[in-house]
């Protein structure tokens, strides 16, 4: 019985990995987060070297109406900090869910965590790679029309063609050589 859920196990996994080849982005997304897992464990660990000012709110505010419901230990002030500094949206959530079960909490700490800052940021970095690459068509598609506009420009002054319909403009062999030996249409080449 034990080797039969074993068996479908190793079965579930077959079924991602055909998963996985017939959708290269997964893997290309979870390539982009495996690779910048360690610049997000480094930006967390700043955020709880920030949660210390946990421990001044705790003292600071002692005696105020702010001790109760937001700095009456350093637990409740570090959860404070954090939540109101990382996840302002979420904060009556996350209070409400610390009250009933700290599991519960922890939880969703680790969903927010994933949904709001890693899948909103990778979406932030694959709209600046279309927008880049989109840039990168449209200068080479410039670039391909100035060259075409200067080489047509060569061939009207070597020919004497008629330019305006570029699909019917024809060189013969003697001809192109001509346009190679233009110094105008050599710059351009070059370029």
């Amino acid at each position: 019985l034990i080797r039969m859920f074993r068996l479908l196990r190793v079965a579930r996994m077959f079924r991602i990995v055909k998963i996985f080849r017939t959708c290269p982005e997964i893997m290309v997304l979870i390539r982009a987060m495996s690779a910048a897992l360690r610049t997000v464990g480094i930006t967390l660990a700043f955020l709880i070297v920030a949660d210390y000012f946990a421990v001044a709110f705790t003292q600071l505010a002692r005696g105020t109406s702010l001790e109760e419901p937001y700095f009456s230990s350093v637990i409740e002030s570090m959860h404070t900090l954090l939540i109101t500094g990382a996840f302002p949206d979420a904060e009556s959530l996350m209070r409400d869910t610390a009250k009933e079960s700290i599991f519960s909490w922890l939880v969703l700490f680790v969903f927010i965590l994933f949904s709001a800052i890693t899948i909103m940021n990778m979406m932030v970095g694959i709209l600046v790679e279309v927008v880049k690459n989109a840039q990168a068509v449209e200068k080479e598609s410039l670039d391909i029309r100035s060259l075409r506009d200067s080489l047509l420009g060569a061939v009207h002054s070597l020919t004497g063609a008629d330019v305006s319909y570029p699909a019917s403009v024809t060189l013969n062999k003697e001809e192109f050589w001509d346009l190679l030996d233009m110094p105008e249409a050599a710059r351009v080449l070059q370029n």
